[in-house]
């Protein structure tokens, strides 16, 4: 993780969308002058990985995915299963039990219990949960299965069996074509 100060300001916007995240990693692998390098990608982070793929100057060499269904364009609801929690991304604003809720949705074993993750749903900007999602069914994104099949460096895409947000007949039927790794009892998060 590098925090520079432009780094900090780039986090504070006005909106939200895959184009402003993706083009946040490019910048920052542009910036950093990475050359030879792996991206790992877990659920929103895979999306944005497979959104910038094809905009960066040198792709990386291996792309790891965790819990990230490439979703094709146009999209349907498909790869994911409907989550009564996955309401509250829509939600500006949590108080605790729902943050609390939003995170077990997350979380393969509810025994394991980390501070850090209801600190991290309650502080996150209420803009982003109100705007990125509906930016997204508006469809403005990059069909994800494509960016994968033309995407040319070695890569892994990992399904956790147990996983509660994630289709597992959406992983079996659309990417056939693509490395798919099951790992068993394991969660979207895979714990």
């Amino acid at each position: 993780h590098v925090r520079s100060r432009r780094q900090r300001q780039m986090c504070i916007r006005d909106s939200y969308s895959f184009d402003q995240f993706s083009n946040q990693l490019i910048e920052i692998i542009n910036d950093l002058k990475i050359k030879d390098y792996s991206i790992v990608g877990q659920s929103l982070g895979g999306h944005i990985a497979i959104q910038a793929l094809r905009l960066l100057n040198d792709p990386p060499k291996k792309l790891f995915l965790f819990g990230t269904p490439p979703m094709e364009k146009p999209l349907t609801l498909s790869p994911f299963n409907e989550v009564q929690e996955m309401g509250l991304l829509l939600e500006s604003e949590l108080n605790n039990n729902q943050a609390c809720l939003l995170r077990s949705s997350f979380i393969n074993n509810p025994d394991h219990f980390e501070p850090f993750q209801i600190a991290s749903i309650l502080n996150t900007d209420p803009k982003f949960r109100t705007q990125f999602l509906p930016f997204v069914l508006a469809g403005n994104y990059k069909d994800e299965l494509t960016e994968l099949e033309n995407y040319t460096g070695d890569m892994a895409i990992c399904f956790g069996e147990e996983d509660k947000l994630i289709s597992k007949d959406y992983y079996q039927n659309k990417i056939e074509s693509l490395p798919l790794k099951v790992f068993k009892q394991s969660g979207h998060n895979i714990n």
